[in-house]
């Protein structure tokens, strides 16, 4: 059952679910001018939204542990007034890493927790097939070489560090919060 929003958060009129959780599904706003969509295109514009933010999520989480550690950006800056330099390199994986954060949110809040959660568990799938891509990449380049590491083998064994090191982190944030 529909109920009128309050006063300043939505157009007036407009319907919520029971509670004041958001529009259900089959629910949508009503503006002057613009017409109504059937149900069916409001559930394949609203899958194609899903589709779209937990592609990002999982893309982007994929490429940070591989190119997480194997590129940085040097963000050294000299004190003012100063010859003091202070050094600071960044791992070029921090960079999008908010982006999977911002991703499972805006999954949270409009297909609900749940949906989320399916999206965070299938991005820990992710990053234990791509762990295992770079083991199997430095076994197989260390096996080839006759036992000698080059950087490239060097490069998948940090990549594969970073996974160990960020495989229960993102899981454990966005079941928890």
């Amino acid at each position: 059952m529909a109920r009128d929003r309050g006063e300043g958060s939505a157009p007036k009129g407009a319907p919520v679910s029971e509670g004041g959780r958001g529009l259900l599904p089959s629910e949508q706003y009503r503006f002057e001018g613009i017409p109504q969509l059937d149900e069916a295109t409001l559930h394949e514009r609203r899958q194609l939204v899903f589709l779209v933010l937990s592609g990002l999520f999982l893309g982007t989480l994929a490429m940070l542990n591989i190119l997480g550690v194997t590129r940085f950006i040097d963000l050294s800056f000299e004190l003012p007034g100063t010859n003091l330099t202070i050094p600071m390199p960044l791992a070029v994986g921090v960079l999008p890493y908010p982006v999977t954060f911002l991703c499972t949110d805006f999954i949270s809040e409009l297909y609900g927790r749940h949906r989320a959660n399916q999206v965070v568990w299938m991005g820990l799938a992710l990053n234990l097939w791509v762990m295992f891509i770079l083991w199997t990449g430095g076994a197989l380049a260390q096996c080839g070489r006759g036992g000698r590491v080059y950087a490239s083998a060097q490069a998948h064994h940090k990549s594969l560090r970073a996974c160990f090191s960020k495989l229960g982190e993102h899981p454990t944030c966005d079941l928890i919060c």
